[in-house]
């Protein structure tokens, strides 16, 4: 069984291809409320649940935001603790591989799936991990994305990339996510650059990681957008990391 550890309702947009070529071993974990641009959590749990579905998951292989510690949006760094003990006790039965976002900047509750993600595959005997990119800041236009690109200094460290690409069906998956429109309005220009491009998605086998250092040179975009600062995510996240002495 493949752990998908998704931060927010459409997260699960960045590995399609992966969960569409074997969607019967995906178990997907939403880890907060979601309520970005006011839609509620049960909003965005029905969006992102059908958006599994027509990827081939199983219902019962979803794990919708409300059934684990009850974690706002924007705030998984403050509540690693609890959200860790939950995954282990619940979710972590028969795991064979964990799948998180990229540690890359892009959005704090990222980052701390990540984290949290590593941590997990450590505690239950080493288990692989892979990481996906999905957005961070443009290295030229600030408050622009770079979009399923991963950062190099993340992929020297790490073992094969996926050979997944997106297909036409798998790029339309932003049509299930009407509450977000004002997100996808953003994130569809350099994803459509990106599947003219080839559809290449940002996958690949995380081994190295130093939680303790920044993710890339320069601003961050969650640091951009206001929603964070690198040096108070290390604050949050400094009892987990301190907990786990294998993670700076």
């Amino acid at each position: 069984m493949d752990l998908f550890l998704f931060p927010h309702q459409d997260d699960e947009y960045f590995v399609a291809p992966m969960l569409a070529r074997d969607p019967s071993r995906a178990r997907c974990v939403f880890l907060t409320a979601g309520g970005y641009h006011g839609a509620g959590t049960a909003v965005r749990n029905g969006e992102s649940s059908r958006a599994l579905r027509s990827l081939g998951v199983p219902a019962d292989c979803i794990v919708p935001a409300g059934e684990g510690p009850g974690v706002p949006d924007n705030a998984l760094a403050a509540h690693l603790p609890a959200v860790f003990g939950w995954l282990l006790a619940e979710q972590a039965a028969g795991v064979e591989r964990v799948i998180v976002p990229a540690w890359e900047g892009g959005h704090p509750d990222h980052d701390a799936a990540c984290l949290l993600g590593h941590a997990l595959a450590a505690d239950s005997g080493g288990l692989p991990v892979c990481e996906f990119a999905a957005y961070r800041a443009h290295p030229v236009v600030p408050y622009f994305y770079t979009v399923m690109k991963p950062l190099p200094s993340r992929t020297a460290e790490a073992g094969p990339g996926s050979a997944d690409r997106f297909s036409p069906a798998n790029f339309a998956l932003f049509r299930y996510y009407p509450s977000q429109w004002k997100t996808w309005l953003g994130l569809l220009p350099p994803l459509l650059c990106n599947f003219l491009a080839g559809g290449k998605t940002g996958i690949y086998e995380a081994r190295r990681r130093d939680f303790g250092l920044r993710p890339h040179e320069g601003k961050l975009y969650y640091e951009y957008r206001g929603w964070n600062t690198f040096d108070r995510f290390l604050a949050q996240t400094g009892e987990f990391r301190r907990a786990h002495p294998d993670f700076p």
